[in-house]
């Protein structure tokens, strides 16, 4: 879906408009498809490559949807990375001196990224984007630092402070010297031909991967497999260039006011003049403005609430160059418009998301929150949305339902309010038991309780494998001394079968610690465990439990620093997967642990039957207690102790002069916990509530 994913699309791009015998019916086909079937798996972001390929046949989506929402999420990801990654998007991905955080791994892979970039840069630039001169050319400095390489020659490197990939701390070797593996035509050709920018490295790499093939083959060929298209003098060889003509002007922006739009843009070298070029539509055509030597220019010739996209090209006595890419700018006389498709989205017990569409004009945003429906709202975000047109409210009371409303800025003012989105936050987990994201944070994950399941929703790459960086989601407690955990592995939703999910003890929620992991993963039970921070794990000395199918049993055991790892069909007869001795601490994180092996999707796991050595189930108190109560900003506070969870609150609603009557409705998630936020109504005569067990 996203390495091969972006070249379909294009594929289908070309039927539609290269007189294809493609009805509009297919066309709607295939466009649903895309939206249904490739464009979800292309959103969930990963580090590294896979965030980036996923990025790029995304952008192909939107194109061919002609969805510029899409398109718009795809670009800033490819700029700037996704809000849920470390090291995606290219400021992260390549470093300002040619590396990229590939580049420990091996030859193949670390080609494999800069050569999607490239594809995500031409799709770009086929809509008027210019990511070629994008960070001063950082594209090209990757290519021309990976060629100069791979010609044995030294270059500058540091270890890549990696959060999610590979990383062996020095640049790799695997596969130097190898011509088949990076496709430098894509590259060279724009920068040469159309920018003027020199790249001798990448030449080079082109020659030598010409005379790679003669060699091998006797033909002088380009590299191509199944990841890149080949014929590349043919896909995207460009006219030499007129010797003498001015650099490609780069670096346009444009900024609207009432009845202005001023450009700027960074000079060119050799430049002595530029045109300034403006459409009423992103495909043109362009008209010259006007001509001149400076590098900005106020266009006063506008009106308001009239979209403009400008291109600017350069000039000198030899000629002119091909135009630069777009900017585009919304003059207006007043604020812009209201924001529109405000949605709050749940994400666990203590964070909601929100997301909105953008509006005309606007410069950034600002994010209101109430706990009713009509508020009042309270700014709690300012100046949000200039990259990705959403906000994560965090550190929110479990059990509580928000209702949020957005506005739109800009130097005229600001919009009035969105319609409000309502969401409401997980209940907590049970006491002693919590919920975290292990590792480094990509997708959150969240946990809940419910008539003894337990419920795991988690994302992550790996746990070990042959990552140093863990990722997961973990519903834990604390565990001191000797002790063990038991669970019945009763479901899972996963996205593919390479999951790791099962239960797990760890030194601490570090990407790095020391654990040890009983865990299914392709229908197959196995021990996991990294015997010291920082290093790879192993399940050396484990007997796997193969072909399993779910619910089946897990256990695992500390005594001293001697762990056992067990499984078993029924929670009778236990088969021991391995004995492992780990110098782990005292006091351990023990509990349930679920990683997609998918940055951007969340695997869903139900565990029941759990149990841990005196701490899990806690022994129910049935002596009847108070519940506790105080007002906490538009909200009711109430708890009762935590050896009574598992009672259940219980509430009616009266008028004022009828008083406590007899008719009560229990309250949603009480059970689970000891603590609950109840939005103040008042509207509401009178409101009683009571703990009832069982």
């Amino acid at each position: 879906a996203g390495l091969q994913g972006h070249k379909f699309i294009a594929a289908a791009e070309m039927l539609r408009y290269t007189g294809a015998p493609w009805s509009q019916t297919q066309i709607n086909t295939c466009s649903n498809f895309i939206r249904a079937v490739l464009l979800p798996q292309n959103k969930m972001y990963g580090g590294g490559n896979w965030g980036i390929i996923g990025a790029i046949s995304q952008m192909a989506a939107g194109v061919f949807m002609e969805d510029e929402a899409e398109f718009n999420d795809s670009l800033n990801a490819l700029k700037f990375g996704a809000p849920t990654e470390c090291d995606m998007g290219v400021v992260n991905y390549i470093d300002p001196q040619g590396w990229t955080t590939e580049a420990d791994r091996d030859l193949g892979h670390w080609s494999l990224g800069l050569n999607n970039v490239a594809a995500g840069t031409q799709i770009a630039w086929c809509q008027g984007v210019d990511l070629w001169t994008y960070l001063n050319n950082r594209l090209l400095t990757g290519h021309e630092y990976i060629a100069k390489y791979n010609l044995s020659n030294s270059v500058p490197y540091a270890p890549v402070d990696q959060c999610d990939g590979y990383s062996n701390g020095s640049i790799t070797s695997d596969g130097r010297g190898r011509w088949d593996l990076i496709f430098y035509e894509q590259v060279f050709h724009p920068y040469q031909n159309l920018f003027g920018v020199s790249a001798p490295w990448t030449w080079a790499g082109i020659t030598n991967t010409r005379n790679y093939f003669l060699t091998n083959s006797g033909i002088a060929a380009e590299t191509y497999d199944r990841d890149h298209v080949g014929f590349g003098t043919l896909v995207f060889a460009l006219p030499v260039r007129t010797a003498g003509l001015p650099v490609l002007p780069s670096g346009l922006i444009a900024n609207a006011s009432n009845g202005i739009v001023r450009l700027a843009w960074s000079a060119a070298v050799s430049a002595t003049g530029y045109k300034v070029k403006r459409a009423n539509s992103r495909s043109g055509p362009f008209a010259t403005l006007t001509s001149l030597a400076t590098t900005s220019y106020n266009d006063s010739t506008v009106a308001n609430g009239q979209l403009y996209f400008y291109k600017i090209s350069a000039t000198n006595a030899v000629g002119e160059t091909a135009d630069s890419g777009l900017a585009s700018a919304y003059p207006s006389a007043a604020a812009p418009a209201t924001p529109i498709g405000v949605t709050a989205k749940t994400i666990s017990h203590q964070r909601i998301d929100v997301s909105w569409s953008a509006s005309l004009g606007a410069t950034n945003y600002n994010v209101k929150r109430g706990t009713s429906l009509g508020g009042p709202f309270t700014v709690i975000a300012s100046n949000v949305g200039t990259n990705f047109l959403s906000y994560a409210n965090t550190s929110l009371p479990a059990n509580t339902t928000f209702y949020y409303v957005v506005t739109a800025n800009n130097a005229l003012g600001t919009s009035a309010d969105s319609s409000a989105s309502g969401a409401t936050t997980l209940p907590a987990l049970p006491s002693p038991w919590t919920y975290a994201d292990g590792g480094y944070v990509t997708t959150p994950g969240n946990a809940t309780y419910t008539n003894g399941t337990f419920t795991v929703r988690g994302a992550g790459l790996d746990i070990s494998g042959f990552q140093i960086s863990d990722s997961f989601g973990f519903a834990y407690l604390n565990l001191t001394g000797d002790g063990e955990i038991r669970a019945r592995f009763a479901s899972l939703a996963s996205y593919s079968t390479i999951f790791k999910t099962g239960i797990e003890m760890r030194d601490s929620l570090a990407d790095d610690a020391r654990h040890m992991l009983v865990y299914l993963s392709d229908n197959d039970l196995n021990m996991l465990y990294r015997t010291s921070a920082g290093s790879t794990a192993t399940t050396s000395g484990s007997v796997a439990v193969t072909n399993i199918a779910l619910p089946y049993w897990l256990r695992l055991n500390r005594t001293g620093n001697v762990f056992t790892g067990s499984a078993s069909a029924d929670g009778t007869n236990w088969t021991v997967i391995n004995i492992r001795t780990n110098t782990l601490n005292s006091t351990l994180l023990v509990g349930l642990a679920v990683c997609s092996r998918n940055n951007g999707w969340l695997d869903t796991a139900t565990f029941d039957n759990v149990s841990v050595t005196g701490l899990w189930p806690s022994a129910v108190s049935t002596t009847p207690v108070s519940i506790t109560n105080s007002v906490v900003g538009n909200s009711l506070k109430l708890s009762w102790p935590a050896d009574h969870i598992g009672w259940h609150l219980e509430a009616q609603t009266n008028s004022l002069a009828a008083g406590l009557q007899t008719s009560w409705f229990p309250v949603s998630g009480s059970s689970a916990t000891n603590l609950l936020y109840i939005p103040i109504n008042a509207t509401n005569g009178s409101v009683f509530f009571r703990l009832a067990y069982p």
